[in-house]
């Protein structure tokens, strides 16, 4: 009964603050068709851009070799090992169980790949993931839970592969794969509306079904078992970041279909 009636309140003072303004900016499609749909913006009064980043900030060359050390540290990496790495909230939904069977099916073939979670704890929030699940995980498998991390970018350096096998209701270009596509890393996600966006299957990763361990291990180990295919991938991630997720790219459109001007620098 709280949720119904505090959506009710949210829902009521989005509509207020739409009726209100001249513009509303959306990097979510799915956001903008439910906020038209309940009458809480109007159409024509809407600009929708893609999710963006600074792709000169997530770039593996402004990562020190002192901070690279510190994310081996982080991760118990050894010197022979590969690192999986998934970044998320630790709710069900952003597939924490399929990344944690991954590793477990992988474990024995694949003795020199490292699965690490980094995903703070979400006590109370629906559809959390219960430390105990993962610290079970972790006595099966090679697998580590490292909660929250300030220096993703670090993590994503060392990194060989980035995953997001989520099937929650993500925006279309959900940043925990932005980021590693613009530090130069092959990512694989769920053919979901909410993820795909990211990924030209093949390219720069690979689309696997949601809520499907079995597809997910088997293309982990599809990229790890292949070097030239790992590094082809990450080299293109980087370039699509570049040419369709850099905010030198997407703000100023917005800015102008916003009719606000562009700051010099941008």
């Amino acid at each position: 009964m709280r949720g119904i009636f505090l959506r009710s309140i949210v829902k009521l003072l989005y509509r207020i603050v739409g009726s209100w303004s001249h513009k509303v900016w959306f990097t979510n499609g799915n956001d903008l068709r439910y906020f038209i749909e309940s009458g809480i913006v109007c159409e024509a009064n809407t600009v929708l851009t893609r999710n963006y980043l600074d792709a000169r900030e997530y770039s593996p060359a402004i990562v020190s070799e002192d901070r690279l050390a510190s994310a081996r540290a982080v991760c118990g990496l050894g010197s022979n090992e590969k690192l999986v790495i998934m970044v998320a909230r630790m709710i069900w939904p952003k597939g924490i169980r399929e990344f944690a069977e991954a590793a477990l099916m992988l474990h024995d073939s694949h003795r020199f790949l490292k699965f690490v979670l980094v995903a703070p704890l979400e006590d109370g929030s629906y559809g959390a993931v219960p430390a105990e699940y993962v610290r079970e995980f972790e006595n099966k498998a090679n697998f580590s839970w490292v909660g929250f991390q300030e220096d993703v970018k670090a993590l994503y350096a060392i990194a060989h592969l980035a995953v997001l096998p989520s099937y929650y209701k993500e925006g279309g270009y959900p940043r925990a794969l932005l980021e590693p596509m613009a530090m130069g890393k092959p990512i694989i996600t769920t053919d979901t509306d909410g993820c795909r966006g990211t990924v030209e299957d093949g390219r720069n990763g690979f689309l696997v079904p949601p809520r499907d361990s079995n597809a997910l291990a088997a293309t982990i180990a599809r990229i790890i078992d292949d070097d030239d295919l790992g590094q082809r991938m990450g080299r293109y991630s980087r370039l699509k970041a570049l040419r369709d997720f850099d905010e030198k790219q997407i703000v100023p459109d917005a800015l102008r279909s916003l009719g606000l001007p562009i700051p010099s620098g941008i």
